[in-house]
């Protein structure tokens, strides 16, 4: 057996905090900083779980036939729905579940300043957010 040994990429501090944590002390580990809601988490928890094709059969790709519908879309730590978003005789018409005038406006204004009017999107494992929020939201 050829065996390559690979040099160890890790900082002494990235070692310690991984041997703790293999002993279960995630006592370090915590951060005063939220990234979402609780709430948030949930409906991308919930998103995860399998969805069974139309017909109440699994897709073969691990169950994954998501839209943008489907997801939860996080912003500002918050889950929506995207309801409707179209754009038709020079602006766009949106609808989101919950409410919110903020970001339906965003919604509004990133689909009638975009050169094709489409709303670019990162879409993650369970969840939807703009791209530049996804290092946010990266587990």
């Amino acid at each position: 057996m050829n065996t390559k040994i690979r040099p160890e990429f890790r900082t002494p501090e990235q070692i310690e905090a991984d041997e703790r944590i293999a002993n279960g002390d995630w006592s370090q580990c915590t951060s005063s900083v939220e990234i979402m809601t609780e709430e948030a988490a949930l409906a991308i928890l919930a998103a995860r779980k399998m969805a069974p094709s139309a017909n109440g059969t699994v897709d073969s790709v691990g169950g994954l036939r998501f839209g943008l519908r489907d997801l939860p879309f996080i912003w500002k730590g918050r889950p929506f729905r995207i309801l409707r978003a179209v754009y038709d005789h020079g602006q766009a018409d949106i609808e989101v579940a919950p409410s919110d005038s903020e970001f339906e406006s965003e919604l509004k204004k990133r689909i009638e300043t975009d050169r094709l009017h489409a709303l670019t999107f990162y879409q993650g494992f369970g969840f939807v957010c703009f791209p530049e929020d996804y290092a946010r939201y990266q587990g």
